[in-house]
């Protein structure tokens, strides 16, 4: 592996290393930026969970007190059939905002057609309940209408993530309202209209007096269920704003529900003949309670939206920080990139130095090769020039003349 790094010149080792540098950033700032962008749209999902199901529940309501009316008119009481003919009206404004949403987000939640099964019940059986002869056949055909609207509610609340919210105290939250309060509220319009029955015949037989004590139970469970839960939202709330806005108003609904409960006991399931009127024990216990109910329905919507929309933000603020941390690299990966090209060519041009250079020396040692092979024919010619000079001096001592003669 080192034999094969250095074989690469400096430049291209140098962009190496940058770039093994900068791969795993720009991976994890991915990684961190695909994390939020899947909370964003599970809160934005919850968002519009929460703008579906605000109607929806509206509608809900009606459909209950529907039920309720329906009976006490086929049972007799004529007073309530303008009562049914407003409350009907009042449907259809709820179906054709729910027909708004439901063209806005049905394609989202995959819930349009659910809500078209609901409609047709309404407008083919339920509507003209009233029309029907047979107590029973009106309450089957409501009770049918009911059973498809709470699985509607499910199914929103499913679909928009509001009771799969990874948040403890959102899960706990959306569990309360989507699913405890719907069941309890059904449970009491039940509970109504047996007692209606029971009110106007002054007498309570042992089998109706069982089918309280069921019921009953049923929504003590769930209100303690209601209760336990909101414990869990309360205390697991990072943002601490569930109990200021929820705690009295949980409180006032826990109030007028035992009241309720307690009323059923004490003027229904004893001994004894019934006095109490129908319209008191309705107007006394059930509208308190669906005051109650509906303002705990509606700040819980608002603290989810309060709460989706500052996860949405956070999401988002995060998302565009990483998004700027990302934009920051690829203007240094693109500087760098600048800096390696002049890197290549300056190493480029220092290469072509060298290669002169070295030519350069080249040259000068085959000057000096020259010059050396010079200077050794200079010594030899230099040693071949003083042994001539002995020679000529050995000759020139034979030719010496006497010394008178020189005198």
């Amino acid at each position: 592996m080192m034999s094969l790094f250095g074989r690469f010149k400096l430049w291209q080792r140098f962009a190496l290393i940058c770039i093994l540098f900068t791969i795993p950033i720009i991976i994890l700032l991915y990684l961190l930026v695909s994390e939020k962008n899947i909370a964003i749209n599970f809160a934005s999902k919850e968002l519009d969970g929460t703008q579906y199901l605000r109607p929806l529940k509206t509608l809900y309501e009606d459909t209950l007190k529907h039920k309720l009316l329906t009976h006490k008119y086929l049972s007799g009481d004529n007073a309530v059939k303008a009562d049914i003919t407003a409350l009907s009206s009042r449907i259809e404004e709820d179906f054709n905002r729910l027909d708004d949403v439901d063209k806005s987000l049905g394609e989202t939640l995959n819930s349009t057609e659910k809500y078209n099964a609901v409609k047709n019940k309404w407008r083919s059986s339920v509507k003209d309940a009233a029309s029907l002869v047979a107590v029973q056949k009106s309450e089957d055909v409501n009770d049918d209408l009911i059973a498809s609207m709470k699985a509607l509610i499910s199914h929103v609340g499913d679909k928009s993530n509001l009771i799969l919210d990874p948040d403890i105290d959102n899960f706990y939250l959306m569990d309360t309202v989507v699913v405890k309060l719907s069941d309890a509220a059904s449970l009491i319009y039940d509970i109504q209209v047996s007692a209606d029955d029971v009110i106007r015949k002054r007498s309570v037989t042992q089998d109706e007096k069982t089918g309280f004590i069921v019921k009953t139970g049923l929504l003590k469970s769930d209100i303690e269920a209601v209760d336990a839960d909101m414990v869990v939202a309360f205390r697991d709330n990072p943002l601490g704003n569930i109990r200021p806005k929820l705690e009295e108003t949980l409180k006032g609904y826990d109030t007028v529900i035992n009241g309720y409960l307690n009323t059923v006991e004490k003027d229904l399931l004893k001994p004894g003949s019934i006095v109490i009127n129908a319209k008191d024990f309705s107007d006394a216990v059930v509208k308190g309670m669906e005051t109650s109910k509906m303002q705990n329905e509606t700040k819980v919507a608002i603290l989810a939206i309060e709460t989706g929309s500052k996860k949405v933000e956070a999401g988002t603020d995060l998302s565009i920080k990483a998004g700027n941390s990302l934009n920051e690299i690829v203007k240094s990966i693109n500087s760098l990139q600048t800096m390696t090209q002049q890197i290549a060519t300056a190493t480029q041009e220092l290469s072509c130095v060298t290669e002169q250079v070295g030519r350069d020396i080249e040259s000068i040692s085959t000057a000096a090769e020259k010059t050396n092979t010079s200077a050794n024919k200079i010594h030899k010619a230099s040693d071949n020039l003083e042994g001539l000079s002995r020679e000529l001096t050995d000759s020139t001592s034979l030719f010496k003349l006497p010394r008178l003669l020189i005198n």
